[in-house]
């Protein structure tokens, strides 16, 4: 058995949520690596009822042959172990466009908590 799409759109609502709320806060993340396709250009990590949530921007190669490829920008949402050595538990489907809206918020939410714009402003 594994989680449907709805499950997981459910899934990242709730994240949006809890961050407008400020119930979770959203901080730079390694755990997320990319493959020999996949560069993974920034996430970041939350952490709630010992799991980590990991939301990361990606750019993956899509070959036009065997040599030529071009970049196509992408999202990937994946669950974490909250242990010393986190293993990945799950990753939603990449077709989910609610992933691009949470990467959004936490990214939005980093710059916020981290006072991105405070000397500018006082």
């Amino acid at each position: 058995m594994s989680y449907s799409s709805e499950d997981w759109k459910k899934a990242i609502t709730t994240l949006i949520k809890k961050t407008s709320k400020k119930e979770v806060s959203w901080e730079q993340s390694e755990l997320f690596k990319g493959d020999a396709w996949t560069e993974v250009d920034r996430s970041f990590q939350c952490e709630a009822k010992n799991k980590i949530y990991v939301v990361s921007e990606t750019r993956s190669r899509h070959y036009l042959d065997e040599d030529v490829y071009v970049w196509q920008g992408g999202y990937d949402f994946s669950v974490y172990s909250a242990d010393a050595y986190p293993i990945r538990l799950a990753s939603a489907p990449n077709a989910l466009h609610a992933i691009g809206s949470l990467f959004s918020i936490a990214e939005a939410n980093y710059a916020y908590e981290s006072d991105a714009l405070g000397d500018l402003l006082d």
